[in-house]
C-alpha cells in the first residue's frame, strides 16, 4: 500500500495540478500558472528561508531544493529542511514583482522512499505576503483570524490549497506550524501577472 501511494504521488502529480487549474477556473479565475518553477521560473536567488539544516556541512537541504518537482539527485535531497523544528521557520519566494496569487501547492521532502519512519513533510502552515520583506501581512480567513492551511500526509503527493480571496504580492512566505518528523517541504504558487481587470477584488 505504501509503494502504491508513493507511485500515485508521482503518477498523478500533473493530474492533480490539472484539477487545481480546473478548480481555479471554476471559481472564475483564469489565473493558474506555476509561478516559481513553471514556464518562467524564478531564479534560485529568489528562494530563501529562515534557516537551513546543516548548511555549514553541505547544500543538500538549502531552500533552492524546494522546487515542487525536484527529487533526490546527485546534488542532494528533494526539499528544503529547516535547521529548527519550530513555528518560526519560513520558506520565501520572491516573484520579482507583484503577481496575482490564487493557490499554493506543497509536497514533502523527497529521498526516504518507503521508510515511513523517516518521512518529512509539513502538515499545516500559514501564509505571509507583501511587496516588501519588512512589511508582510498574514493571510486571514473570513473571520479575520490567521488562516491555517492543511499541508501534506506523505512526502510525494501534492496538496493544493486555493486562496479565497486571492492576493496581490511580490513576496510569499510559507510558515509551517505543524510537521511530521522535521520541517521539510517543496512548494510552488499558482497565479498570473497582474492586469487592470484582475486587481480590483484582490487582497493586497
Amino acid at each position: 500500500m505504501v509503494a502504491k501511494n508513493l507511485l500515485s504521488g508521482f503518477t498523478f502529480f500533473f493530474l492533480i495540478i490539472s484539477a487545481a487549474v480546473q478548480a481555479v477556473h471554476a471559481h472564475g479565475r483564469q489565473c493558474s500558472e506555476l509561478l516559481v518553477s513553471g514556464k518562467n521560473p524564478v531564479p534560485d536567488s529568489a528562494i530563501t528561508a529562515s534557516s537551513t539544516w546543516a548548511v555549514n556541512v553541505d547544500t543538500k537541504h538549502i531552500p533552492q531544493r524546494s522546487r515542487i518537482d525536484l527529487g533526490l539527485d546527485a546534488v542532494g535531497n528533494g526539499g528544503w529542511s529547516a535547521n529548527f523544528n519550530d513555528d518560526k521557520q519560513w520558506l520565501q519566494f520572491d516573484l520579482g514583482f507583484s503577481r496575482k496569487i490564487t493557490g499554493v501547492i506543497t509536497k514533502g521532502r523527497q529521498g526516504y522512499g518507503t521508510d515511513q519512519s523517516r518521512w518529512q513533510y509539513v502538515t499545516a502552515y500559514r501564509l505571509q505576503y507583501g511587496n516588501a520583506t519588512d512589511d508582510m501581512s498574514v493571510y486571514s480567513d473570513h473571520d479575520h483570524e490567521p488562516e491555517v492551511f492543511d499541508g501534506n500526509w506523505n512526502p510525494v503527493t501534492p496538496q493544493v490549497q486555493l486562496l479565497d480571496p486571492p492576493i496581490n504580492a511580490r513576496y510569499i512566505r510559507i510558515n509551517p506550524v505543524k510537521w511530521h518528523n522535521h520541517v521539510s517541504m517543496r512548494a510552488d504558487l499558482l497565479g498570473c501577472p497582474l492586469t487592470d481587470t484582475n486587481k480590483a477584488t484582490i487582497i493586497g
